[in-house]
């Protein structure tokens, strides 16, 4: 259906601007460039609203470093594995490392203000289902901030 598949080209491109800050290194690194959050806002600086196309050819530029580019001149193996297309980063992604890994040791508050470029509103419940029914684990929500000293880092 033609709004499952918008919806999954939104997500698509979520998860690559919400990645990259992850991988915001100082050397190039895959399809990445130097700084590639600097280099993102730098394309998007430049588009500035001139065109919808400006917009657009950021975005391009934006999913082909992170996604990489085939022989064919497309980004072609590119695939959305966020839940339910919406899940900000990993999330219990089912059948892969990262995702167990998000349900019991990474998996954190995000919820996006109102009004933000796009809607996001956690939901502990659903996230915990989906984890249970993926791996037959359930989050541990502090267990990272008990494993690394807690949150009073001048105190370590």
């Amino acid at each position: 259906d033609a709004f499952g598949d918008a919806n999954a080209f939104v997500y698509w491109i979520t998860e690559a601007l919400e990645s990259i800050p992850q991988v915001n290194y100082p050397d190039a690194s895959g399809g990445l460039p130097a700084h590639p959050v600097r280099a993102v806002c730098s394309l998007f600086t430049h588009a500035d609203g001139r065109t919808g196309a400006d917009g657009v050819s950021a975005l391009a530029n934006v999913t082909r470093w992170y996604y990489g580019v085939g022989s064919r001149g497309c980004v072609e193996s590119a695939r959305n594995t966020q839940l339910d297309g919406g899940v900000p980063g990993d999330g219990p992604q089912n059948g892969t490392a990262w995702g167990y890994q998000s349900c019991t040791e990474t998996l954190h508050r995000f919820s996006v203000p109102p009004g933000a470029w796009r809607s996001y509103e956690w939901d502990e419940r659903r996230l915990s289902d989906a984890c249970f029914a993926a791996f037959g684990v359930r989050p541990r929500l502090d267990w990272i901030e008990g494993w690394s000293g807690g949150d009073a880092i001048a105190d370590l």
